[in-house]
């Protein structure tokens, strides 16, 4: 049942995101900054793609580094809505193997964390051609 209910909670926000595409074209996407935990996302996000995981006879993995603080401030819905994104095409194409997400603190001060999402997967990956049209996800989240 909570799976199910965080898979409905995941889905109305994305289609909230959905209505709200005007605001991201035109640059006025307003980013939340509330208290949530990594961990917490990225098991919930993990959550959603384990039963097709395991049909495909497929590993989930997860690496937080123990630097990586327990709740940090930031858009925890965008962050969810992007590795949601990464994850299920990951899942999507990879046949065999595993689908790794690791996270690291890459600098931290008093009040700002900076964290590396990484997805790493054994799929079929993206043609050397089309490596020109991906853009890193930029979040920016701080210490609770």
């Amino acid at each position: 049942m909570t799976i199910i209910n965080k898979s409905g909670e995941t889905l109305l926000a994305l289609i909230n995101d959905i209505l709200d595409l005007s605001k991201i074209e035109s640059g006025k996407t307003v980013l939340m900054n509330e208290p949530f935990q990594i961990r917490e996302i990225i098991a919930e996000t993990l959550d959603i793609f384990y039963h097709k995981a395991l049909k495909k006879n497929l590993k989930l993995n997860v690496t937080v580094d123990a630097d990586v603080p327990k709740i940090v401030n930031g858009d925890s819905n965008r962050l969810r809505q992007v590795l949601i994104n990464l994850v299920g095409n990951a899942v999507k194409f990879t046949f065999h193997g595993s689908v790794t997400v690791s996270v690291q603190n890459i600098s931290a001060d008093k009040d700002r964390v900076r964290c590396q999402f990484t997805i790493i997967d054994s799929g079929i990956g993206i043609p050397a051609e089309k490596h020109e049209h991906l853009k890193p996800e930029k979040i920016p989240c701080g210490r609770k």
